[in-house]
């Protein structure tokens, strides 16, 4: 008799459930045209200090409010997405929306997606890291091809200590500077360690430089991590200091806050034209008990 009632259940239960994620949206926010006019203006102000989250991109349905784009602050200036993949038809649709809150979608094209791959399942680094790279760097790019972005964020993060770790960036950075040279008028960032780059000369093409500070804190510290990368032929007039946002779950904060970082952009003692903040893999800065995206939010009201 349980059995069979249990069967039953079963049965019952396989009318209504199903085994597919459901694709989950966020209630729609309605802005007014009052709250849009002085939002657009806002960023329009010649003192406006700029801000761009990093996020991971979306390519199957989403299932969190984070993988939205519509969820994340309306004052951010830019929004670079990281993946291999064309989005899922319904983020790419919001990319829209964003744009009329004065905020444009890039793609970044991150060398340390193929870094990481290589060495999940390698112990060196060996020839065949070239092919790994070109394959990553293919996909990103034609990730980036598949929509109308904005433009682009350049990440490198690597080093040239090794015949193959030279022969790495300029493959890389080959690849993407061709496509920046086919895509006029684009927006161009670069992200990363501008001082291991053996020809610089693309920085200056780049609207912004984001600074990765390593473990640096304060503002001593951090002026310390910028003047390491301003090497000759890198900008001074152009830098965003960054915040990697760690993991929501077990999570160890590594460099600085929001608040840490938006100290460094208002200190005006260094005379390096300061322009604002970064915040990398920003989705994770979501979970939280008081408010969402709390280091966003601090870091660009801070710096305005």
């Amino acid at each position: 008799m349980i059995a069979g009632a249990a069967a039953a259940i079963a049965v019952s239960c396989s009318k209504w459930t199903s085994p597919e994620p459901l694709d989950y949206s966020p209630a729609p926010v309605v802005r007014s045209a009052e709250y849009m006019e002085n939002l657009l203006a806002f960023k329009a102000k010649k003192t406006h200090k700029v801000s761009i989250a990093m996020l991971d991109s979306q390519s199957e349905a989403p299932t969190r409010a984070n993988q939205h784009l519509d969820v994340y602050p309306d004052s951010l200036d830019y929004i670079g997405l990281v993946g291999t993949k064309p989005l899922y038809p319904s983020i790419a649709a919001e990319m829209a929306s964003v744009r009329e809150r004065g905020t444009k979608v890039l793609h970044v094209v991150d060398y340390s997606l193929a870094w990481d791959a290589w060495f999940s399942e390698h112990l060196e680094l060996e020839e065949g890291f070239l092919a790994t790279l070109r394959e990553y760097t293919d996909a990103q790019i034609a990730a980036l091809n598949a929509y109308d972005y904005d433009g682009i964020v350049i990440s490198y993060t690597g080093k040239t200590s090794t015949d193959i770790e030279s022969r790495a960036q300029r493959q890389f950075i080959d690849a993407v500077l061709a496509w920046v040279s086919a895509h006029e008028g684009k927006t161009v960032i670069f992200r990363g360690y501008a001082r291991n780059l053996e020809d610089n000369s693309f920085l200056s093409k780049c609207e912004y430089l984001i600074i990765v500070p390593g473990a640096n804190t304060s503002v001593g510290a951090l002026a310390v991590a910028v003047n390491a990368q301003l090497v000759a032929g890198v900008p001074k007039d152009r830098l965003l200091m960054e915040v990697s946002i760690p993991e929501a779950i077990d999570g160890e904060w590594v460099g600085p806050s929001g608040a840490q970082a938006a100290a460094w952009v208002k200190d005006y003692t260094s005379g390096i034209n300061k322009k604002g903040v970064a915040f990398f893999n920003a989705q994770e800065d979501y979970y939280n008990s008081g408010r969402t995206f709390p280091q966003i939010r601090d870091g660009i009201n801070l710096c305005n």
